[in-house]
């Protein structure tokens, strides 16, 4: 260790200072470095005093600060005293070794104290250090030139381990590697360079495709257009670029091009197709079948767009009029609504790539996917994005003028005729406003006064009135919202129900429960016709007409009214009104629900006209009864809140003989009991 004799001036200043520190004195201070300093390399030649000035301890610290002359040489020992000396003034061991129980290191195991530079400067050569008790880089970065020091990502002094805290370690990952697009956390739940990247382990550049495609599979589900495919599935990997993908919504058109990896026909047929020369290709997005549809809609609702590129402007309108397009305005506002397997979206008819017109032949194998048990003649119930007229589907447009003459002459007459009784009722008294401030007296006298009543309607015709009534509401109910899906109050009818295909099946079991009540209604009919060898009085009979136009002179004029039967012109009307109605609904109902049955025998264009009157049978149907119907059993102020005689079977003698007095007069006059039945 000597190079030479140390000389006689160095000999007594060491003994000197031997001296002190026996005698207890302090640590060397401030001033000792360059007196003892140049004793102790008289000795110690391989200490270069200028350069330990530089590195760890400057000019602060000298031999004395960590020397003496007893220290020992036993080597336990030696390690132990240098580690309480490097405590007197470090005593912040390093937590990163603390656990270690066996074989911790040392102070000097890291640190050569006479020549290392500052711990940040070391780079590679602490690295160096560090294998020597752990032998191997961390695999994510062992072959990676100019790779990250340990320091780069492990701080020795002052915490612990980084990989206790992922979040702590992915923002030292970031230092080096840019963030994942698809992957950054901006929110809660986004992985950590952790979730997928395994330091200690195999490296994930090292990883089959499988292998990664499994690692996504752990927080995405399989795409669904693939998830079918058995042999030969596309892997994760293969459509998305983990480590430089934006976000699927913003790809593009660098998505398309991935399809077209697999997809080659399809993509040679979208470039050919009508779409690709006029789209601009950045605004080509990935989608499902229906969200697809809703792209077409955006661009064909435009009527400007279409007229420029001379397309049919009623084409999106006469696609949401269809059986499949208000399946999908229900499904496009109700994503979490179960989606329907038979919705025909625009891709059906005009393809998915080579986007074009459809002719006659090639709709009827687009609809005979489905109906597979149908006739091509089923593809003429569609009619077409051209809008219906004279010279288009002139069938359809006799049907629609028909029912938008019919509709509101019915309701201006039904209308005038209520408007002439009021004028009636005001003019003998009787108001509806007296009427609702008479309710509680009339509720005394009812209590009071037991009026005289007569049987009316039997309990099996009471029976089919609340069975047609609530049949009735409940078709409006299920079958008004299928017209308009989009509608907020239809959103939520529908929904309640379950979505537009249970909605679909309660409106199909009501149909033919009505169908059923009919059926019985007009079976009873004819056999109590043939058992009593009588024809129903609620049949129209001659005197029908004159009858109704000497009342409506009577309430205009004030002349004699006439004595009116069992039923008046106006209960015919609304009875032969709704039954000749619902024979209509059930035949279009019946159509619609096997249209492939029909369409065997009729041509297509038969279920596009039964489904044109289903649909204004119904709603002619709904307006006279909110109307008519209303008026005469609530509104009027006879009757005043309610007719209850449909309910009861009876209605009272006074009534019976005002409003119906040839059967008061027929009743009471061949001396029947009536008048006692009701008491």
């Amino acid at each position: 260790m000597y190079a030479g004799r140390p000389s006689i001036v160095a000999l007594i200043v060491t003994l000197l200072s031997a001296l002190v520190l026996g005698a207890g004195a302090a640590p060397a201070t401030a001033q000792e470095p360059d007196q003892v300093q140049t004793v102790c390399a008289s000795c110690h030649q391989d200490l270069d005093v200028a350069k330990f000035r530089t590195f760890q301890h400057g000019d602060t610290v000298g031999c004395l600060s960590c020397h003496h002359i007893g220290f020992s040489n036993d080597s336990a020992r030696v390690v132990a005293e240098r580690i309480e000396a490097c405590k007197s003034c470090h005593n912040d061991v390093s937590p990163a070794h603390l656990g270690v129980t066996e074989g911790a290191p040392s102070c000097t195991t890291c640190h050569s104290i006479h020549s290392d530079p500052p711990i940040e400067d070391a780079g590679p050569e602490l690295s160096a250090r560090c294998r020597t008790c752990h032998e191997t880089r961390h695999a994510i970065h062992a072959g990676i030139p100019n790779g990250p020091n340990c320091t780069d990502c492990h701080t020795l002094h002052g915490e612990l381990h980084p990989e206790t805290t992922d979040s702590t370690l992915a923002n030292r990952c970031t230092a080096c590697h840019q963030p994942h697009p698809t992957h950054q956390r901006s929110s809660e739940g986004f992985p950590l360079c952790l979730d997928c990247h395994s330091i200690d382990g195999a490296p994930l550049r090292d990883a089959t495709e499988e292998q990664r495609s499994d690692l996504c599979k752990s927080c995405h589900e399989v795409h669904p257009t693939h998830a079918s495919v058995k042999e030969g599935a596309p892997l994760c990997t293969d459509c998305h670029s983990v480590t430089s993908d934006p976000p699927l919504d913003s790809v593009g058109p660098a998505m398309s091009r991935r399809c077209a990896t697999c997809h080659e026909q399809a993509m040679s047929q979208y470039e050919l197709g009508g779409h690709a020369a006029h789209v601009d290709p950045g605004t080509v997005q990935t989608s499902v079948r229906l969200q697809a549809t809703e792209h077409c809609i955006q661009c064909h609702s435009n009527r400007k767009l279409s007229e420029k590129y001379g397309l049919p402007v009623n084409a999106v309108a006469s696609y949401e009029d269809d059986y499949h397009g208000a399946t999908l305005l229900f499904l496009a506002d109700n994503p979490d609504a179960p989606v329907q397997p038979d919705v025909l979206t625009c891709e059906d008819c005009h393809g998915p790539h080579a986007v074009g017109w459809s002719n006659q032949k090639a709709v009827s194998q687009v609809c005979l996917k489905c109906h597979e048990k149908g006739d091509p003649k089923l593809a003429g119930a569609w009619l077409g994005h051209a809008p219906v007229g004279p010279k288009n589907q002139l069938v359809i447009w006799l049907v629609r003028l028909f029912y938008f003459m019919l509709i509101p002459t019915v309701l201006i007459g039904l209308t005038l005729n209520i408007l002439f009784e009021l004028r009636h009722q005001r003019a003998k008294g009787a108001r509806l406003r007296d009427a609702i401030e008479a309710l509680p007296s009339r509720f005394l006298q009812r209590k009071g006064r037991k009026k005289t009543m007569v049987p009316r309607f039997s309990v099996v015709e009471r029976l089919e009135h609340a069975a047609g009534m609530v049949v009735f509401i409940m078709l409006v109910i299920t079958g008004l919202p299928q017209t308009q899906p989009n509608g907020h109050m239809s959103h939520a009818i529908i929904a309640s129900f379950g979505g537009i295909g249970s909605i679909r099946l309660i409106h199909r079991i009501m149909g033919f429960t009505f169908v059923a009540l009919l059926v019985a209604h007009v079976a009873r009919g004819v056999t109590g016709a043939i058992h009593k060898r009588k024809i129903p009085e609620i049949v129209p009979r001659p005197d029908d007409l004159p009858k109704a136009l000497q009342m409506l002179w009577h309430r205009l004029k004030g002349t004699p009214a006439p004595k009116i039967g069992r039923f008046d012109f106006a209960e015919k009307f609304e009875y032969w009104g709704l039954f000749l109605g619902g024979m209509v609904m059930s035949v279009t109902g019946i159509s619609l629900v096997w249209p492939e049955l029909i369409t065997t025998y009729l041509p297509g264009i038969v279920i596009a006209v039964t489904r044109t009157i289903h649909g204004y049978e119904a709603t002619f149907a709904v307006l006279v009864v909110i109307l008519w119907h209303t008026w005469g059993v609530i509104l009027r102020p006879e009757v005043f809140p309610l007719d209850t005689s449909i309910f009861t079977g009876k209605i009272s003698k006074e009534r019976l003989k005002e409003e119906h007095r040839a059967e008061y007069d027929r009743l009471f006059a061949e001396g029947s009991d009536a008048e006692s039945a009701g008491d």
